[in-house]
Order: C-alpha cells, then structure tokens, then sequence
C-alpha cells in the first residue's frame, strides 16, 4: 500500500501497482484511497517545484531556446556541408572514371576507320584552333564556352570522344562532367588531346584548305590559360 504513495516517481513502477493490488487482494476502497493520495502527492511535488525554481526554470527556458536554435543552425550548416562533401566526392569518383575511360588516338583512329557510331567533338578554343585550323575527320567543333547553347548537336545514343589541347585533358574532363548534366552519358576523352593525334600522323581536315604535311610547334592552351588566370 505503502508504495502507492511514490509509484508515480519510479518509472515503471505504476504500471506494476494495480496488478500487483489486485493480485494481494486488497480492497478497492483501499486501492483507490491510497492511489488518489499518490497523485495528489506526485501532482503537488511538482507544483512546489515550479513554484520555487519558477525564476530558474524560465531561465532554463530561454536557455532552452537558445541552444534548439543552436542547434538547428549547426544541423543546417552540417547538412550543407555534408550535402556540398557529396557532391564533391562524386566529382571525384566520376573524374576518376573518366581518367580510367580515356581512348587511345589509336583506338579512335580504327573506329573512324571501321565506321563505327561515335561523335568526335573538338573543344578547343577560338585562340587555340585559329593557329591551327585542323580537326579530327569528322570532328564537331564546339568550343566550351558554347557548349551549354549547342549542346543539343550532340547525340545522347552514342560513344562521345572529346579532344582539347589541355594538359591531361583538363578542358575534356569539365565538358565531361557539363555534358552528363545534359543528359550525355558515354563519354571518353581521348588520350593526349590533339597533339598526341597530331604527333602520331594520323589524318587531319581543314575547312580552309589542304593540311599540310609538317605543322609548328604546339601552341599553349587558351582555355587553360583562362581559367588559370586571376
């Protein structure tokens, strides 16, 4: 009977109460005596409590509401942060796939010899082609910078090779990663860039005439300078 009066104080302990008083057999008028005496004692040491710290409690409720808005800013900068971190990573992963896809000029020269389906595009930019105004045979000349209003030219149902005259194709690697935002998704920068086809003596065209047999000195390149520069 006795633990009636604090069963609401013990976690656990008021739900085993009334079992445990019927099991024992113990009056109803008893019971209901006992467990009325128990709220009022529970209810009141409550009371008395916010009546003596009420100062302290409103303190600790503004304390409170600090810490949530705290908290809720630190959990929306960590989601960005996670968010941006995802991003990141996957950028990675897909740079590094794109490292592992890269085509051999040999490779591209004997699909283009066998005639198979592949869009070759030249993303070199204006200051980089005028010097030299050769492609790849049957290349498309889209320079990066207008790639995001011609890239509806490109075919989303075949293997895509790019080609710049970057280091490590770095102008290739960012139109990968432009044009998969577009919905273009085989896509394999080729090894070396223009250069290395160029060095090879694998066939060149020219809209303006004849290529000729020898050519100068790679020129420097113009997007990469571009985008290096302050």
């Amino acid at each position: 009977m006795r633990s009636l009066l604090v069963a609401k104080f013990v976690p656990g302990l008021n739900a085993m109460a009334a079992p445990v008083a019927g099991t024992i057999r113990i009056p109803w008028w008893q019971f209901v005596a006992a467990d009325s005496l128990g709220i009022i004692i529970w209810a009141s040491t409550f009371e008395l409590l916010g009546l003596v710290f009420s100062k302290q409690l409103e303190r600790l409720a503004v304390y409170a509401w600090r810490m949530s808005a705290f908290l809720v800013a630190v959990l929306v900068v960590a989601a960005l942060v996670a968010h941006l971190f995802r991003k990141h990573a996957r950028r990675k992963q897909f740079l590094r796939d794109l490292q592992m896809a890269r085509i051999s000029p040999e490779e591209l020269k004997q699909k283009l010899d066998r005639h198979e389906p592949v869009t070759v595009i030249d993303l070199r930019h204006s200051l980089d082609f005028l010097p030299e105004p050769y492609t790849i045979p049957g290349a498309l000349r889209i320079p990066m910078e207008d790639l995001e209003k011609r890239n509806h030219e490109i075919p989303r149902g075949e293997e895509v090779v790019l080609y710049c005259t970057c280091p490590n194709e770095a102008s290739s690697a960012m139109t990968a990663v432009k044009l998969r935002e577009y919905g273009v998704s085989k896509v394999r920068p080729l090894h070396g860039g223009f250069h290395t086809w160029r060095r090879l003596g694998f066939p060149l065209e020219s809209e303006f005439g004849p290529v000729p047999r020898t050519i100068g000195t790679p020129a420097r390149c113009a997007t990469c300078e571009e985008s290096s520069a302050p």
